[in-house]
């Protein structure tokens, strides 16, 4: 999986959050994708890194308080 594609697919994952949220979430994974690479990594191995990104939403959306989670969820 490329890096445009899990940042795409947790964006979809996590359409049920406001729209800043969700950048906000992107630009972290993105630029922790891009300090790996700058390690020595290739895009497919930092991208794995990662996890998939629906484990990366699950944990996302299990950081949130009770109540906006709840309503994230529905």
């Amino acid at each position: 999986m490329t890096r445009d594609e899990f940042l795409n697919r947790l964006g979809e994952l996590l359409a049920c959050l406001p729209a800043d949220q969700v950048k906000e979430t992107q630009e972290f994974y993105a630029e922790a994708i891009a300090d790996r690479m700058e390690d020595g990594m290739t895009e497919a191995e930092a991208v794995a890194a990662m996890g998939t990104p629906g484990e990366v939403a699950e944990a996302t959306l299990d950081e949130l308080p009770a109540v906006p989670r709840a309503i994230a969820r529905t």
